[in-house]
């Protein structure tokens, strides 16, 4: 239907994030900030997924806020 989103297989999260990122060019992005790119406006990414993807890592900031920056 007109308007709906496909929705991300919880696998596939990390992924997206990932490349979120590299499209930026940034190193670092929150988890909210991801969840509401309109970059990804096709997509529904789940708020919570497992993370087991090699090439970022899920940092907890200080306030709780929740990232994921690009390993080196």
């Amino acid at each position: 239907m007109l308007g709906d989103r496909l929705t991300v297989p919880p696998g596939l999260a990390s992924w997206f994030v990932h490349a979120l990122c590299l499209a930026r060019g940034t190193p670092e992005i929150g988890v909210r900030e991801a969840l509401a790119a309109p970059e990804l406006f096709m997509v529904r990414i789940p708020p919570a997924w497992p993370h087991r993807y090699p090439f970022i890592e899920r940092l907890v900031e200080g306030g709780g806020r929740v990232v994921f920056r690009v390993r080196p």
